[in-house]
Order: structure tokens, then sequence, then C-alpha cells
């Protein structure tokens, strides 16, 4: 039940500025209105003596605790699958297909989406029925007369202590129809209620919130092997369960709200822009939403009986452009006056060190639209291996291992703004950022047909963001940003070039395999004579030659071979050597030799402008050179 307890849904949707179709342009940003906190309304106390092992996914419908490991595919053309795929290193990816967890609310929403879904193991709680749960509770109270607490009419939780119930409270409570009992209702119903007493921004009203999020957060405390710092002997620590642990608890609420949110994208009118979607948030062109479906009927009918006569969003932002650059990276390229832009930064810190102890200078620097404009300016005009300063308050365990009051810390960091690629890059273009007057490169995302694929993509990007340096610190590879389409033909033919490597490689051990199985399967002393042997299929850009030098590399092996229209290919290993020399691609003779020793792949080369140059020196000299596999697919 722990590893199906997996966090809100976060993801960008699309990078840069927003296109602005028309003059008078929204993007609103909707928010669930208390999401965990409704969404523990809807749990009952669980039956762990009735659980049930189930492969039926019509189990799943409903309201019921499920959870299951499922292989899932969604229809082609869905953009924006409901089942998260838990990436070690980047967090929960919604790719086409896979295999996950997943909670009964997410499998229900899949299958009404039209996926696939075959349950490889999964198990249902059933809700305790009402009646069992008070008197198992009775058992363990006891109700003692004691005037001093009677008077006050307290309930007192330590064991042993007195139970009266206060006067006004029924005992037990309302049924409401329930089957079973929701342990977290009343909490919901008193802190929702206080928050919406005060003004948002108010120190009471984010009181109350931190207060309801909190019990959310205590029912998955101890499940994920965090430490702290233990105060009785001052070591580091696991942290260990709460009173109210339960990831059962904890991974179904996560799930719905995840659930409710994956059905409000679904249901969103062909054409509506997302921008981002934030655990219980996202920002779209869509100013009324559909909350019509299922998830979302369910959600309104817990909100009616948390805050009866409120809606289940509300609208937190309304802007005219936004700037995205990654998951919680989202700006505002152009406000709508007299509203808030959106601030999302990423967990960068605007620095206040230009208002050298001016405290209204300060206030200035934090006020949103000033926070927006430095945050615009920095992702307008970012460098490649940027570093930048991120203050931070210094932990608990510095302050009480070194005896020290509490500080602020400068870190240097290396400044990231660019795309996290959970999703994969479509249809770049150029955007202008309103308020700035500039440029900057822009695309829309669709989701990855697997999350491998998507890992290799962000492996693949890191590496080309970050560049390389040799042990002398001299620039093999240079770092780069995302910012123009220059940038982007750049990083198209590097990904183009190692993703195809690394397919290569992937087809070579599956041979490789199938060789090491045929020799066992015909004994040891089979071993050397039937191993595969040969290259391994890689295509490498070398730092001298680059993409260019593939390209070359790859023609030289088709003339040798007389493969791909060179079948009457009229010049000599030396004489095509010459030529290409004189044509500008400097070649020797012992390396058209060694072409012939290598193994001939199609599309390895990405069309920069250099390699199209060359395959059209080479085009003009054979015509019936097909030049198409040459190039990497798009």
């Amino acid at each position: 039940f722990a590893d199906v307890y997996m966090g809100g849904r976060n993801e960008c949707y699309w990078f840069g500025p927003t296109p602005m179709p028309q003059p008078v342009y929204r993007l609103f940003d909707h928010d669930l209105a208390a999401c965990y906190v409704v969404s523990l309304a809807e749990i009952m106390c669980l039956d762990y003596e009735r659980i049930e092992i189930t492969r039926d996914k019509e189990r799943f419908r409903g309201h019921v605790a499920g959870y299951a490991e499922v292989e899932f595919r969604f229809p082609e053309g869905t953009l924006y699958p409901c089942l998260a795929v838990m990436m070690e290193k980047y967090g929960l990816w919604y790719p086409l297909s896979g295999i996950t967890l997943a909670t009964a609310p997410e499998i229900e929403l899949a299958l009404e989406m039209g996926a696939e879904i075959t349950v490889r193991f999964g198990v249902v709680i059933p809700w305790k029925d009402r009646e069992a749960v008070f008197a198992e509770s009775a058992k363990r109270l006891r109700r003692e007369k004691s005037k001093k607490d009677a008077d006050k009419g307290q309930w007192l939780e330590a064991d042993g202590d007195v139970f009266v119930p206060a006067p006004e409270m029924q005992f037990p409570p309302e049924s409401h129809g329930d089957v079973g009992y929701r342990p977290f209702e009343s909490g919901s119903i008193y802190t929702r209620a206080m928050r919406l007493k005060f003004d948002k921004k108010s120190l009471p009203h984010q009181f109350m919130k931190l207060v309801g999020n909190g019990v959310y957060g205590k029912t998955g405390q101890g499940f994920k092997g965090k430490r702290a710092l233990d105060m009785a002997d001052l070591k580091y620590r696991a942290i260990g369960p709460s009173g109210i642990s339960e990831p059962a608890v904890a991974a179904l609420v996560s799930g719905f709200a995840r659930a409710v949110l994956g059905e409000i994208l679904w249901k969103l009118p062909a054409g509506a822009l997302v921008v981002s979607a934030t655990t219980d948030g996202l920002l779209v062109d869509v100013e009324k939403l559909d909350l019509t479906g299922t998830m979302c009927r369910r959600f309104q009918a817990l909100v009616d009986r948390i805050a009866p006569g409120t809606g289940m969003t509300e609208l937190k932002h309304l802007i005219g452009q936004a700037v995205a650059g990654k998951t919680r990276l989202q700006l505002t390229g152009l406000a709508v006056e007299g509203q808030e832009p959106v601030v999302a930064k990423g967990g960068i810190k605007v620095p206040l060190d230009s208002a050298e102890g001016d405290e209204e200078k300060e206030r200035a620097l934090m006020r949103p639209e000033n926070q927006n404009r430095f945050m615009l300016d920095l992702f307008a005009n970012r460098q490649p291996g940027q570093i930048i300063k991120r203050a931070s308050l210094m932990s608990l365990g510095e302050m009480v291992l070194n005896d020290w009051d509490l500080q602020t810390l400068d870190t240097p960091v290396r400044l990231n703004m660019e795309y996290d690629f959970k999703r994969r890059p479509v249809d770049a273009r150029m955007v202008r950022i309103e308020s700035l007057g500039v440029e900057h490169l822009a695309f829309a995302t669709v989701p990855w047909d697997n999350a491998a694929e998507g890992e290799l993509a962000r492996m693949l990007f890191d590496r080309w963001r970050e560049g390389e340096q040799d042990k002398d610190g001299n620039w093999v590879r240079p770092a780069h940003c995302l910012k123009t389409m220059a940038d982007w033909g750049d990083w198209q033919a590097f990904y183009g070039l190692y993703a195809g490597n690394h397919q290569r490689r992937a087809r070579f051990q599956a041979l490789q395999a199938a060789s090491d199985a045929t020799v066992k399967a015909d004994g040891p002393d089979e071993v050397q004579q039937k191993r595969l042997r040969g290259p391994t299929g890689q295509v490498y850009a070398t730092a001298r030659t680059g993409m260019l030098g593939t390209a070359i590399r790859t023609f030289l092996t088709a003339y040798v071979q007389r493969a791909w229209g060179l079948e009457g290919a009229d010049l000599s290993q030396a004489k095509l050597a010459a030529w290409l020399t004189e044509a500008g691609y400097p070649v020797k003779v012992h390396d058209v030799k060694n072409a012939g020793r290598s193994q001939l792949h199609e599309h390895v080369s990405p069309a920069t402008p250099e390699v199209m140059a060359f395959l059209e020196v080479v085009k003009a000299r054979f015509p019936g050179l097909e030049t198409g596999r040459f190039l990497v697919r798009g």
C-alpha cells in the first residue's frame, strides 16, 4: 500500500510563451477547492479481515478501496493519460502504455477513457460495517464520571483517560446513509469551515490550511524512508509512523485527487491549450470546465457534505499570457489589469541583496509583479551553464549540532529553467513574450508512448544541456539552452543520433541474447564458434567531425557495399577519396577501405545544414543515391 502512495499530478504541457491567437486572450488558473481535505472525507474505516485479492478490473469501479498493479495502453491520440508511472529520479510520468500501480479511481477513469487494462495483481478492502465500527470502539472506551472533565464536556484520547461526550454531540454520529463510518469527515468539515471565515492571504486561513493538509500528510508519514534529527540524542533517524499513519488511506486519497484532475483534463474541449497541472489545479485557456464526469460528481458530492453551497473549483489567477519552463515553473508573460500574476518559480529564489537592508525596497521586491519580472528576465536571458545563488535557511540539525542561530545561507547552484521532458515536445516555433517584447522558443507536448522512451530523451537532454568537459576543463561538447530554433535544431540532431544509437544497441543486445540462448542449447563447446560477433551497431559523432562525420562514413560504407542506389558507381577507392577531398570533404583512401568493414545503418544522420549540403554534393555526382536512407526520421 505504501508503494501505491505516489503524491500529486504535476506536469508541464507547454514550454515557452503561449501564443496569442486574438488581442483579448485569457488563461485561467483553476484550483480544486481544499482538494486533500475534501478527499479525506471519502474514506471510510477499512475492514482488513475481509480483504479480497482479485484480477477482475470491474471490481475497481465505484466507491471502493482498491489497489492494483496494472498493465495498460490508452488509445492512440489520447492527450492526457491518467495512469502514472513512477520514475525513480523524475517523479510521476503519464505515458500511453506501461505497467504501474494504481488506485481504484484511476483504474475506473482509465476504463472510461477506453484504455486496455490488465490487472496483474489487485486488492480490494471492503468498508467496515458502521455498526461494527462503533461496537469495536465501545470495547476500547470507558465512560466515567469526572466532575472536572464532565463540566468541560471534553473528549480525552489517552488510553485510560475519561471519555465524556460533549452534551451537544450525537453519539454515535448520524449515518447520512453511509454503510460505514468516515473518520476524517468531521475534521474536514471543521478545517474547511474555519478557512472560509478568513481572507485567503491571512495567517489564520493559511494556518487552518496547514492543519487540514497536515492530517492527510500524517496518514502517509513513515513509509518513504525520510530521516530527521532526533532531539533526544541528536542523531538522524528514519521518521516513523504517526498515530494515524495508514498507507492505504494516503494512497487512496492521493489517487482520487489525481483521478479528479485527470478527468477534468480528459474532458477539456478539442483544441484547448493547457499550460500545466500542479497537484490540484491547472492553467488552461478554458473558463468553464466540464465537471460532469464520474470523478467530478463524486468530488462535488463530498464538497456538498463538507461545505454545503460551495463549488468544487475556484479561480486563483487570470492572466493574458503564460511563460512556462517546466513542472512548477510558470510565469506571466502578459498580466491582466487588476489581477495578480502567476509566479511559480520552480524552486528559484529571487535575491533581495539589492535591497541593502531597506525594508521598503525589500517589500517592493517581494511583490508578485516584481518577482514575476525578475523571473521573466532570468528566463529570457539565461545562459548555458549559468550559476546563480540560492538562498535558504539552514537546517535544524546545523543549528542544534553547531549551536548556531538561524541564518540564511547562499549556495551556488546551476540554473535550470529547461523543459523536464515528462512529455514529448512537438510543433516548435518562436513566440513573442509580450511584456518583454522578445521572442523565445515555444512548443506543445504529447505523451510518450512509454516511460522508457521519455527517460531516454531526458537522459540525452541532460547530456546536451550540461555539455562535456575534458580533464583540463576544456569544452569537448558545449553546454546549451533551449531558447531559439537554432537551439532546437541542434538538440534534435543530437537526440536523433544518440537515440538511434540506443535503439541499435538494444537490437544488437537482443541478437546477442538470442545467440547465447542457441549456444546454451547446443552445449558449452560451441560457445566460441556460435557467439555473435561484430560491431554493436552504434554510430559515433566524434568531436572532430561531428554530425557531418556520421553522414560521410555512412556514405563511404554504402559506396563500398554498392548499396542505396550506388550499384553502378564508377570511381575507385582512391579516386573517390580524391574527389571528396576536392569537394571540401577530406577523406583518405584508408577511410574508404575501413568503411568496407562497417555495418551500414539507415536513418542515422540528423538533417543539419552541413549534412544536407553534403548529401546535395554526392547526389549530384551519383544521381541514383537514395539520400532519404541517411536522415533520421522525424
